[in-house]
């Protein structure tokens, strides 16, 4: 029999220069693994300078957000033009944290990017 997973949701209203720093948006758990499952994102200004803002362990992908989907107030979901979910499902490393973070040059004049990944969790414990 299979172990019940539930659904978690991580939200975060973070201001660029934390973007630009990577915000951890679900941090390690020892003996644990995530699963980015969905993803949505909305900025406050514009996204102008940007290659992309991406939900990643350090290694996989999650999903990526170009700077040309993330206009003034619009809530893009992974999926939409201009996103690219190819590791949704993935599970990520154990005892790795989840972040959201710029790829490319800063940010630019958004005044905020609001966040909100839906995931599960798997225990790898012996």
């Amino acid at each position: 029999m299979s172990e019940y997973k539930s659904l978690r949701v991580a939200y975060g209203n973070s201001d660029p220069d934390d973007i630009d720093d990577g915000v951890i948006a679900i941090p390690a758990a020892v003996d644990r693994q995530y699963n980015v499952v969905d993803v949505w994102m909305r900025a406050t200004g514009s996204m102008d300078t940007a290659t992309s803002v991406d939900v990643t362990d350090g290694t996989t992908i999650f999903a990526s957000f170009t700077d040309t989907a993330l206009t003034n107030a619009a809530v893009v979901r992974i999926g939409a033009s201009n996103t690219t979910a190819t590791n949704l499902g993935t599970e990520a490393a154990t005892n790795t944290a989840i972040t959201v973070g710029t790829v490319g040059s800063d940010i630019g004049t958004t005044t905020a990017l609001e966040w909100c990944i839906f995931y599960t969790i798997t225990s790898v414990a012996g």
